[in-house]
């Protein structure tokens, strides 16, 4: 500094003038966001820490999906913690699988109700390879990207199928085993409240 200039200097919302001399000779360490001379601070840096997603998976064969199905993603998504929805709509072999309802008409039908309902959410529909609905759920979790909190919905009677320690086994499958985390919601069974829509 010049020999007396004055300098405004911003700590914070207070602000006082000083004299440049003043200043001679005196150690300052400033910590948190301020302004001096107009100019940003160079120890402000941006967070480097990254938000995990909330994705809810919803496994099922869906034959059919019902009124209920939707009641139950309805609910959830008014859960903070969850960003967006994933239905997976297992594949059974043909010699299991309704010849009315057929995994690609039920994923026609689960977009028609997404669509009337208005979600505030994302809600994604997809029809796995596997047969079992299990099976769809953990091949999801083993190919999650990064930064994902994983809830997978599932009701009390199918509850004791996804156990902690098997959710983190898939997990730990993941290339991006160190950036997700994988737990379950349990929910009461869903009742179907209706036919599927046409």
């Amino acid at each position: 500094f010049s020999s007396r200039r004055r300098h405004t200097r911003y700590i914070g919302d207070w602000s006082s003038d000083v004299c440049s001399s003043d200043l001679d000779n005196f150690d300052t360490k400033i910590t948190g966001d301020f302004i001096l001379g107009g100019e940003a601070s160079a120890f402000r840096s941006d967070s480097t820490d990254t938000k995990q997603k909330g994705i809810a998976i919803f496994p099922g064969s869906f034959k059919p999906p019902h009124k209920g199905h939707l009641s139950v993603i309805q609910g959830v998504i008014q859960d903070s913690e969850i960003d967006e929805v994933k239905i997976i709509i297992s594949a059974p072999g043909k010699e299991v699988r309704s010849a009315k309802i057929t995994p690609e008409k039920a994923k026609l039908v689960f977009e028609k109700y997404i669509t009337a309902a208005k979600l505030a959410k994302p809600v994604q529909v997809e029809v796995s390879s596997l047969p079992s609905p299990i099976g769809a759920a953990f091949e999801y979790i083993e190919k999650a990207a990064a930064n994902q909190k994983i809830i997978l919905l599932t009701s009390e009677a199918d509850a004791s199928r996804y156990p902690q320690a098997a959710l983190d086994k898939s997990a730990s499958k993941n290339p991006n085993s160190h950036s997700i985390i994988v737990k379950s919601m349990v929910l009461p069974a869903c009742k179907d409240e209706g036919a599927a829509v046409a």
